[in-house]
């Protein structure tokens, strides 16, 4: 489920294309938290972690070190959702598939 996308996040889609309603595009109410953790500038990082959060994941894979792994603890605490590097943590990651 998008999280507080703007039309012109979307790319090459149009608004008559899209499978979803705008007002579906409502961030979470741990947005604004989301963008203060891994920084204004990365509003795009953003959107991805509260999209994943509003789609009821419980992982995220990125390769992303800088922006969001270095504050995978602080967003694991608020958002409930374990993030996992795809190549250093890929153990942990089938580890953590396994675990009911």
């Amino acid at each position: 489920m998008p999280s507080a996308a703007r039309i012109g996040d979307l790319g090459f889609v149009t608004i008559g294309e899209l499978s979803w309603r705008i007002g579906d595009f409502s961030p979470s109410k741990f947005y604004g938290e989301i963008l203060r953790i891994v920084r204004q500038q990365n509003r795009r990082d953003a959107l991805h972690i509260d999209s994943a959060y509003k789609s009821g994941c419980k992982a995220f894979l990125s390769r992303d070190k800088r922006d969001i792994l270095s504050n995978r603890v602080e967003l694991e605490a608020l958002l409930g959702i374990r993030f996992f590097h795809p190549d250093d943590d890929w153990n942990q990651f089938l580890v953590f598939l396994q675990t009911p």
